[in-house]
């Protein structure tokens, strides 16, 4: 099923009654990939817009998915299989069989963009329940924080962590990394079967199996989780966002027909008064083009508004929401101090505006931000 909103649904014809556990898209490639853990010998679908689904050829009981942009690479991660339990795909199409790291029950694998690497979780091994890969293709085996049954992962470009949720373990049912290769549990708001979990710019967000009107957990960083009331006590299995419509979306495998669940994030409003260090600047704009014949042109747009200021010791928050708006080339309203002139702008930062400050002022972010007029 596809939904341009994720509230209203519309029921898609399956390439296949296989049992679908995981779903990817590529922006590269204008794909969606599934894999499935059921099926005759063709246990992946691909789509190029959520409509028509076509079966390509695979094995194996696949549960996991993901795509690297930089490498334009889909990696996939399974649960059965003999030393060939990860598989990679420049298209969705045509896959090559990889050597896993360790047999284990690989249930979910994803992509960091900021460390360039893989990383996969499973719900068996002993001490050895995640692997890497900066190619997908080359697999280690990292020590995991605890022997749980991790059951999703995701990476926090926010928070700079990978974050891995659990369905067993006793208070410790999330763990954490900032390399894919340390990790360190961290306290579950709850004890449930928690399947899925995702990261959005300003929140990462769990979703669970079981649990009595708690079945969704969030944190603005990885680390603390506080319980949120579910929609309803399905089973939810996975969750997604969308920056484009500021939406999680999920579903689950039970209920009557209600196994989908949306929320959106509170429209993001943080003041920023830049009354000292302000530079303001006026800039010239122009671009020169030179046709076959030689002829030179330059095009002007004549002065726009620049400022730049700094930013000192701010949270997570400030941090998460500033540089989603330099990521998504937000438009935002710049009000001059009088707020007698106020300005169309965008960050214009060639680099992510505010970063970790150094120790021992790790949990703090400072940077530059340079705001610029359309």
């Amino acid at each position: 099923m596809t939904s341009p909103d994720g509230i209203t649904w519309t029921i898609r014809t399956s390439a296949a009654d296989n049992s679908w556990l995981g779903v990817t898209w590529s922006s590269a490639s204008n794909l969606f990939v599934a894999v499935a853990s059921t099926g005759s010998d063709k246990r992946v679908m691909t789509s190029p817009d959520g409509i028509t689904w076509s079966l390509q050829r695979t094995d194996e009981f696949w549960f996991g998915v993901a795509w690297s942009p930089s490498l334009s690479l889909f990696a996939a991660v399974a649960s059965s299989g003999t030393g060939n339990r990860v598989m990679t795909s420049p298209d969705g199409i045509t896959w090559l069989t990889r050597v896993s790291a360790a047999d284990n029950d690989w249930s979910s694998v994803c992509w960091s963009t900021d460390l360039s690497l893989f990383a996969a979780v499973a719900s068996s091994g002993t001490g050895n329940r995640v692997m890497t890969s900066p190619d997908g293709i080359t697999w280690t085996i990292r020590t995991s924080a605890a022997d749980n049954s991790w059951l999703g992962v995701t990476w926090s470009s926010a928070s700079n962590l990978f974050v891995a949720v659990a369905g067993s373990g006793t208070g410790n049912r999330v763990m954490t990394s900032p390399d894919g290769i340390t990790w360190t549990t961290r306290t579950s708001a709850a004890d449930n079967s928690w399947n899925s979990v995702i990261s959005s710019t300003q929140l990462v967000i769990a979703v669970a199996g079981s649990g009595t009107g708690n079945r969704v957990m969030t944190s603005p960083d990885g680390i603390t989780w506080t319980i949120r009331t579910s929609a309803a006590d399905n089973g939810w299995k996975s969750v997604v966002w969308s920056s484009e419509l500021n939406l999680f979306v999920s579903v689950a495998e039970s209920g009557t027909g209600n196994r989908v669940m949306t929320s959106g994030l509170a429209v993001d409003n943080v003041q920023i008064e830049p009354e000292w260090n302000l530079v303001e600047q006026d800039k010239k704009i122009e671009n020169e083009h030179r046709t076959k014949a030689g002829g030179r042109y330059v095009y002007k747009w004549g002065s726009f508004r620049k400022w730049k200021f700094s930013v000192e010791y701010v949270n997570s928050s400030f941090y998460s929401i500033v540089n989603s708006w330099w990521g998504a080339n937000t438009q935002l309203l710049f009000y001059s101090s009088s707020a007698a002139a106020v300005y169309s702008v965008q960050i214009g930062n060639d680099t992510k505006p505010i970063g970790k400050f150094n120790r021992p002022y790790d949990t703090l972010f400072e940077g530059t931000i340079e705001l610029e007029t359309y």
